[in-house]
């Protein structure tokens, strides 16, 4: 594959290079991004160490813009120096990202992320962007994505408002597919503090509620892999995803 036409983003590597690197050696340019302080020197030194040279990789992390501080993403981690999971490096929106490396009108093969949490902001903030539509993610065939929902140490858990607006504008506006899940637990939602667990959903709050409800969501969720198609990738498999 020429690495031109075949262009992968990685948000979140934390010493785990193994998918980033299987692109690679297909001969798809790789854009790497972490900014985790205390493993810049490793991500910089395996980026460099061997002749895979179309792997770049970027001292920053995806961010969601003034959203950060309230949808379920990074709060206070850049904030703690004595902190392995200091964010030292520079964040910053994905429609920014794609007008950096000159790729907002390219043809995305696989955006990866797995974030700790600030997937939710990072998308929240697309879907107020987007207005209605999905023009940042419209070119992205293959989307891979670890939705994180328990509460860890300077991030906070995302609200049912927030989960059902990130998946309407991925599965509803986008159109994306859902072709592989896996869910795992089981840690307390913060939220309704009789019961100690969070009330997701509401059966008022959206059209979506029973789309999402029926990929498994329950009040003890820690994580969800997901892995969906876009609408590129739809066009070229045509009646073969049916």
């Amino acid at each position: 594959i020429p690495a031109d036409d075949c262009i992968i983003y990685s948000f979140g590597i934390n010493r785990e290079w193994q998918y980033d690197d299987a692109w690679a050696k297909r001969g798809c340019s790789i854009y790497s991004f972490d900014p985790t302080t205390h493993l810049r020197a490793v991500h910089e030194n395996h980026a460099t160490k061997h002749d895979l040279l179309n792997i770049h990789f970027e001292y920053m992390g995806l961010s969601g813009g003034s959203l950060d501080s309230s949808s379920g993403s990074f709060r206070g981690l850049s904030h703690q120096p004595q902190s392995n999971d200091f964010l030292g490096g520079e964040l910053k929106t994905l429609d920014q990202i794609f007008m950096l490396k000159g790729h907002q009108d390219r043809i995305i093969e696989a955006l990866k992320v797995d974030c700790e949490g600030c997937e939710w902001g990072a998308l929240k903030y697309l879907a107020r962007l987007d207005n209605g539509g999905c023009a940042t993610l419209a070119n992205v065939k293959e989307l891979q994505l670890e939705f994180h929902f328990g509460h860890f140490e300077g991030t906070i858990p995302p609200t049912a408002d927030t989960v059902l607006e990130v998946f309407d504008y991925l599965l509803g506006r986008c159109g994306f597919k859902i072709w592989y899940l896996f869910t795992k637990g089981h840690l307390r939602w913060r939220g309704d503090t009789e019961r100690g667990r969070h009330k997701l959903f509401e059966p008022e709050q959206s059209t979506m509620r029973d789309e999402v409800m029926n990929l498994g969501l329950h009040p003890n969720m820690e994580n969800i892999n997901v892995a969906m198609i876009g609408k590129p990738l739809q066009k070229q498999l045509g009646d073969s995803i049916e």
